[in-house]
């Protein structure tokens, strides 16, 4: 067996379903345990506890090198571990982290990550949330400095690659992390919906929703509109972004991707706001009511839920970023800070 992409087999014995295959390196990094019965003489238990059980493990590594992790698990890990009573989670981001240490960068190279399940009880969630937020942002910030990719993979892949690899539908998790070489280029989608060329920022250090959301309603007019959609009916769609920054300037993406996305989405929206609801955010957000209110840059549709909300005496931003499938962000250095940017529909 291939020391760094153990192909498991699953296999029904008189102790319940097990892992069989080969003593390789990636049972030995699982810590595995070891039994011999029925018919299958070397069985690899991934157990994280010292009882040789021979039941399936809660997670197991497909790949684990220094160019790639995935893995398959049974849960998902939750943004705050210390509040859930499950420990197998508590150990699978443990583990998740320990792979991705090994993770080593390299000239040029970008993170392209993946998550997905087939679980559609859980199939509500924000992707870059589920693969960097709920892990811990400090171990990507060095495998992003030139970019990263993330995308949500749907259950009907993550089905096509359990039959492939033969293994139980009770793995409804998949997690992938995997080092690229530049450059990022746009996805081919068939349905622009909108794109701008160098768009000014005062900076990206720091960045803010409100900032990122104000200086898009302000650069209007060097948008490009093609088509619309309804993320509140459904609709998905994919970003491509470019962010060039000052040489010298420390930049990490980890730290800005979240105000950057909720701000750049939040200001594709609208929403049909009370009066006295224009009102409060024209005062907290400083900026005049007709920004607030505007619809020429609708092309994600009408948040009925409202794409900025009155929360704690402040505001919270409120973007549809569970509909965005796929998001590309690429960094390359310059002399100002600039944002250049797709958008489109996906199917």
């Amino acid at each position: 067996m291939d020391a760094e992409r153990a192909m498991l087999r699953f296999v029904s014995t008189s102790h319940g379903t097990t892992v069989a295959g080969h003593i390789c390196s990636e049972c030995v990094y699982n810590k595995g345990k070891y039994a011999s019965f029925g018919e299958h003489p070397e069985i690899c238990i991934f157990d994280k506890t010292d009882a040789c059980s021979a039941k399936t493990p809660y997670f197991f590594f497909r790949i684990r090198n220094e160019r790639s992790v995935a893995l398959f698990s049974k849960g998902r890990i939750p943004f705050d571990c210390s509040k859930t009573d499950t420990e197998l989670l508590k150990i699978l981001k443990k583990e998740l982290v320990l792979a991705l240490k090994l993770l080593q960068s390299f000239e040029n190279s970008v993170l392209c990550a993946k998550y997905g399940t087939t679980d559609e009880a859980k199939n509500y969630f924000d992707v870059e949330n589920v693969l960097f937020y709920n892990v811990g942002t400090s171990i990507f910030n060095s495998l992003t400095q030139q970019g990263v990719k993330f995308s949500h993979i749907s259950s009907f892949e993550i089905a096509k690659l359990q039959k492939q690899w033969n293994i139980p539908e009770e793995y409804s998790h998949y997690y992938e992390y995997t080092l690229h070489s530049k450059p990022l280029l746009p996805p081919q989608m068939k349905n622009p919906l909108a794109e701008w060329d160098n768009i000014r920022f005062c900076k990206c250090v720091g960045l803010t929703p409100l900032m990122v959301w104000k200086t898009i309603k302000d650069e209007a007019v060097n948008i490009q509109i093609y088509d619309k959609i309804n993320c509140d009916y459904g609709d998905n769609f994919s970003l491509f972004l470019e962010i060039e920054k000052p040489k010298q300037v420390k930049f990490s993406i980890m730290t800005a991707m979240k105000p950057l996305l909720d701000g750049l989405i939040c200001a594709f929206h609208n929403s049909d706001f009370e009066e006295s609801e224009v009102d409060y955010f024209s005062q907290k957000l400083k900026c005049n009511r007709d920004k607030i209110k505007s619809k020429e840059l609708n092309i994600l549709g009408e948040r009925k839920s409202k794409y900025i909300q009155i929360y704690r005496n402040n505001v919270k931003w409120n973007p549809a970023d569970d509909m965005c499938q796929h998001v590309t962000i690429s960094i390359k250095e310059g002399n100002l800070w600039k944002l250049s940017g797709k958008i489109y529909s996906y199917d």
